[in-house]
């Protein structure tokens, strides 16, 4: 995996690369990045071509810095069925700081990647979701690194 953090958000790389250690992401490429744009979060997973066997898949994420924290995020996560049909059933959680919406963000395209290499399945934006909030609550727990910054990581 090739990834490219054009952000200050080393904490959040290093978790990303530690859950993804248990995948083939040979061919991954990921980029963070901040926008400036009016959202908090935008994120895609590029595929390659259909008959590419050389290109990455290439996902990009950016967080907006300059909104106010903490703040709420919601989505879709499923749906359960009902006498005359289905229920979506909707989650939340706090994003503490642009590294949480970051790791959100990373967790829903993550899916998207796992699902299209044959790695995960069920390649539906709710499991997707579900997959950046499951991200973000481990994230939340997670006992690595909590003051870091590129210039004291060189051992890794």
């Amino acid at each position: 995996m090739e990834l490219r953090n054009k952000t200050d958000f080393r904490r959040a790389e290093l978790f990303f690369e530690e859950k993804m250690k248990k995948y083939d992401v040979s061919r991954l490429l990921v980029e963070m990045k901040y926008t400036s744009s009016e959202g908090v979060v935008t994120g895609w997973c590029q595929y390659p071509r259909k008959y590419n066997r050389t290109e990455p898949y290439h996902i990009i994420v950016r967080v907006n810095p300059n909104l106010n924290y903490p703040r709420m995020w919601n989505h879709y996560v499923g749906t359960i069925q009902i006498p005359n049909g289905f229920s979506p059933i909707e989650d939340h959680e706090e994003f503490r700081s642009p590294e949480d919406a970051m790791v959100y963000v990373l967790g829903h395209e993550a899916w998207h990647f796992l699902c299209k290499t044959k790695q995960e399945r069920g390649n539906w934006q709710t499991k997707a979701n579900a997959s950046g909030f499951k991200f973000l609550r481990e994230f939340k727990e997670w006992s690595g690194p909590v003051d870091i910054n590129k210039e004291e990581v060189d051992w890794l």
